[in-house]
């Protein structure tokens, strides 16, 4: 069986995308976070169920899907996707301006931890050794697998714990901490998050913001901390139970809040998404509750780091293409990095 490569959501009974993975058909065809999937080939989605509606996605491979989509207040897109077999790449690699390292993260699996470090390594040697920090992309990573999450967050982080894990009785949480070593070697990180950097995602943004390791910019992340078991039934079926949640090293709470950049992009290059178009976790319906209903404020920024804060406003999208030149965030995001590298040469001097 093969798919087209996007994750999908329920909220307010339609199909939502959250997010196409790079690379995949879906992506390939267009099909961006926050789409509404009215129909899958012609069949109306509105009754289906989560696990129903991944299902008919599914298909041999080199079939194809008709997906009729809505984009805000326009008219109804139809695509028609082939469906392949396809495996994610959960880390790129660039070397922007000569001495930047730009890293894309699309996800988390067993092979990510070890991708970052490899791609690290090389982005070092392209640019003769002259970096001068990293940016680290999370925009629209919808998550994966939790513990290879946690040691990409673990890779980045030299101490300081990751997650705090908690179970469905207070005995059960459990504390997990870094251990010794940072593929960055030291050098600042800007990270770049949306309203599509979702689940273990915004763990690792959590471990980056709370440790002080990095610059978060962007938007505010999705808001699921669930942590869940996939049980098989007797009919071949399964039933997907949430047995855990986490929240921040410094126990702020992401489930139903998401987290907020500690830099806010505000630019003519991001376009407010309409009233209910907005895709976070506290918006859909049967939402775990934050149990913590205090305002959690973003984590500060390095000293002498400056912009606008985060408005809490409507989620905004990026209008130019994620990673290009049209990418105002990307933009914003280098202009900070060299900004800190200058203040560290400062201080150090």
């Amino acid at each position: 069986m093969a798919g087209v490569g996007m994750v999908v959501t329920i909220e307010n009974g339609q199909l939502k995308v959250i997010s196409p993975q790079d690379g995949s058909p879906a992506a390939q065809a267009g099909v961006k976070p926050g789409d509404v999937i009215f129909s899958i080939d012609k069949e109306p989605t509105y009754d289906l169920t989560l696990g129903e509606a991944e299902q008919k996605l599914r298909g041999p491979a080199g079939s194809e899907v008709e997906l009729t989509l809505r984009r805000g207040n326009s008219g109804p897109i139809d695509l028609k996707l082939k469906r392949e077999p396809f495996k994610l790449q959960t880390v790129a690699g660039r070397v922007e301006g000569g001495n930047i390292g730009y890293l894309r993260v699309a996800g988390f699996d067993g092979t990510t931890q070890k991708a970052l470090s490899d791609t690290t390594q090389d982005l070092r040697q392209r640019s003769g050794n002259k970096l001068i920090g990293f940016i680290l992309d999370l925009r629209n990573n919808p998550g994966g697998n939790f513990d290879a999450a946690v040691a990409t967050a673990d890779a980045l982080i030299d101490k300081g714990d990751i997650v705090v894990v908690k179970g469905r009785k207070p005995a059960a949480t459990k504390r997990i901490s870094a251990t010794p070593g940072d593929v960055a070697k030291g050098l600042p990180i800007v990270a770049l998050i949306n309203g599509g950097t979702a689940r273990e995602a915004e763990l690792v943004v959590g471990a980056l913001q709370d440790n002080k390791r990095a610059v978060t910019l962007g938007t505010k992340s999705f808001g699921e901390s669930s942590i869940e078991s996939l049980l098989p039934l007797g009919n071949g079926g399964a039933i997907r139970l949430t047995t855990a949640r986490f929240t921040t090293p410094n126990g702020r709470e992401v489930q139903g809040k998401g987290l907020e950049p500690d830099l806010g992009v505000s630019s003519l290059k991001l376009a407010k998404l309409g009233h209910g178009e907005g895709r976070h976790e506290a918006d859909l319906p049967g939402a775990l509750k934050n149990p913590d209903q205090a305002t959690t404020p973003p984590a500060n920024a390095p000293p002498g780091a400056t912009a606008t804060p985060a408005p809490e406003e409507a989620p905004s999208v990026a209008t130019g293409d994620m990673g290009s030149t049209s990418d105002e965030q990307l933009t914003q995001a280098i202009d900070v990095l060299r900004g800190l590298s200058l203040i560290g040469k400062r201080a150090a001097g």
